[in-house]
Formats: structure tokens, C-alpha cells, sequence
């Protein structure tokens, strides 16, 4: 399994000459493993990343894509407008994600794609694209296999046929869960309903887990602590470091190093990348966010002997395999 980081940037994409090695492009992950079907593409959100990445789908003659997106604030999903993945009419699009204010991922794409927002109406486009409402994202599952259809089940369902020895029921067949690609879901800690994703690759047993976006609190729970659970990355909201959070920006729903610290030691995670850097944030303070989440700000905390680093623009790396992190 790997990842490429198509857009790590958050808030809002904002140029500045001191911020060039890790870029300004807001959140899209690209999500590559052997249990997707051929020509298939997995996304996580669709921020301005996603505009490149869909030239890459292009280029690679991409049949079929998913985004699961972790919610619906503007740099989450603003790149999907101007991507190729809208005017393509070949390619089947589904997209995950979750349900409030009576909204899912359909009704806020098409309210992204409407005049006098953007010139080309969502309605004229759409017919290619399904979607499926995460209501509650700890109650379902998502489920991918190189022959099969993606198909979306409650947990209930896919827990009570592993524990009768049972595979995972497609359309088509039911084939053992260790073939299969399982994407887990929790919410996360921010202003609205937000899913962090949890990819469990059934032949390699490497493990990916993203929580954007999310605030540091006091404690961490059970939830997020089995949503963490050995991950072998762990890709977590960093937007600002100890002294901006704690001085000006509690409660904004972001993350700090501390919260990343506390996720990553209850999680026994083995590797950690940063993402959704501020706005504002120099490739110097984005190196400073690393060395806090390494060290810990009091000088007394115990030094992480993982590997931790900031994801920037279009790093790609394998899961699992320290030696394509850019430690």
C-alpha cells in the first residue's frame, strides 16, 4: 500500500516564497494498494490536490474512482470544480462521505457547481457520479477487492461473518476478508461532523490511518485510541504548533503537537506524518511543528523514536517502508 500527497495544505492555499518545499496545495491523498480493482483510483479529499491528481488519472487511463471525503469544509473540497473528474463522463465516481444539515456529498458538490459560484452547473454533469451518506461512521465499513465492486456494509453485518468464519458478501461473490482492502471510520474532533479513515490491507497487513480534521483534547478515547490502533502511519492534522494553539487558536478544530504526540503514544502507531499545515506556516516552522512532535515542547517529554516528518506536496511513500519517508 502506499500514499501520495497530492495537497497537504490547509485552511486556504496561499503561495509565499518561503513555503516551496512542502507547497500550498490544500488536502487530497491518493491511496494506491493491490486490493483496488485495476483501474481504480482512491482519494481522500478534494481539495486543490486533486485538480493534478485527476491529470494523473488521465494519464494513467483511469477507469474508476472513489473519494472519501473527511467533510465538506471549502478547502476539503474546492479542487473538485476544476479536476478533470466531473467532464469525464467515462469514468464512474463514487464519493463517501457524511451526512448533516440534511447535506451529503452530492447536494454539496452540486453547490459548489452552480452560477454564479461556477460557470458549469453540477446538474450537467453529474449523471456519472454516485455518492453514499456516512450518517454515523463508526456503524459502517468500506470494502474494496481487485474483482470486485466497491460495496459499502454496516459493521454489524461484516463482524458477524468474520466471526462465523465467514468472507465479505459482494454482489457477485463472497470472498475472505485477507484479500480485501477494509476502510474503518470514526469521527474526529472538529466544528462539523468529520470522519477519519482507517485503511486495513487484508494481504500485507499494513495499516493507514488519517484524522483530519482534528483537535488535541484532554483525553484521548477508546474510539480514536482502536482507530490508531499499530498503525504503521499514522497521517494527522499539525496545523500549529504549542504556542499559537494554546495562545490564539483553541477551539478552531486543529491540530498541535501535543494532540499528535498523545494520539501516536496511545496508539502505539509506528510512524507519524504531519499534514494540513497553516495557511501561513514557512517551511521553517513546519520543521519546527516536526521537532516538537519529536521532542515534545516542555523538555522533559519522552523524545519519539518513530519517524516523524511533514508530508509536503506530491511526497509518495510506502506503507510501512521507513526507507521512502523523508526522515
Amino acid at each position: 500500500m502506499r500514499v501520495k500527497f497530492w495537497g497537504t495544505g490547509g485552511s486556504f492555499g496561499l503561495f509565499s516564497p518561503e513555503r516551496t518545499r512542502y507547497g500550498c496545495n490544500t488536502l487530497c491523498l491518493e491511496v494506491t494498494s493491490e486490493c483496488l480493482p485495476p483501474g481504480h483510483h482512491l482519494y481522500v479529499d478534494s481539495g486543490t490536490g486533486i485538480i493534478a491528481a485527476s491529470r494523473e488519472f488521465m494519464r494513467r487511463e483511469g477507469r474508476a474512482l472513489t473519494i472519501l471525503q473527511s467533510h465538506y469544509h471549502v478547502d476539503h473540497v474546492v479542487g473538485f470544480p476544476g479536476s478533470l473528474f466531473p467532464y469525464y463522463k467515462d469514468s464512474a465516481i463514487t464519493i463517501v462521505g457524511p451526512g448533516e444539515y440534511g447535506k451529503g456529498p452530492r447536494e454539496v458538490m452540486a453547490g459548489l457547481m452552480q452560477p454564479p459560484l461556477f460557470p458549469v452547473p453540477f446538474a450537467e454533469v453529474g449523471s456519472h457520479i454516485d455518492h453514499h451518506v456516512v450518517d454515523f461512521p463508526s456503524t459502517e465499513v468500506v470494502v474494496f477487492h481487485p474483482m470486485m465492486r466497491m460495496v459499502v456494509l454496516s459493521v454489524e453485518e461484516y463482524e458477524r461473518r468474520l466471526q462465523r468464519g465467514g468472507g465479505v458478501a459482494f454482489d457477485r461473490a463472497t470472498v475472505p476478508a485477507n484479500e480485501c482492502l477494509v476502510v474503518k471510520m470514526t469521527r474526529t474532533n472538529h466544528p462539523e461532523k468529520t470522519i477519519g479513515y482507517r485503511f486495513e490491507e487484508g494481504p500485507t497487513g499494513r495499516t493507514l490511518v488519517t484524522l483530519f480534521d482534528h483537535e488535541n483534547v484532554d483525553s484521548v478515547s477508546q474510539a480514536l485510541k482502536d482507530h490508531a490502533r499499530d498503525a504503521d502511519l499514522l497521517v494527522q492534522d499539525c496545523q500549529y504548533d504549542m504556542k499559537v494553539y494554546c495562545g490564539e487558536r483553541g477551539s478552531w478544530g486543529h491540530g498541535d503537537p501535543e494532540g499528535v504526540r498523545r494520539i501516536a503514544h496511545y496508539g502505539q502507531v509506528k510512524a507519524v506524518a504531519l499534514i494540513h499545515h497553516d495557511p501561513f506556516a514557512t517551511d521553517k516552522e513546519i520543521d519546527g511543528h516536526v521537532e516538537e512532535v519529536r521532542v515534545g515542547g516542555t523538555g522533559r517529554d519522552e523524545k519519539l523514536t518513530i519517524p516523524v516528518f511533514a508530508a509536503g506536496d506530491y511526497l509518495e511513500v510506502e506503507i510501512g517502508n521507513p526507507k521512502t519517508y523523508p526522515v
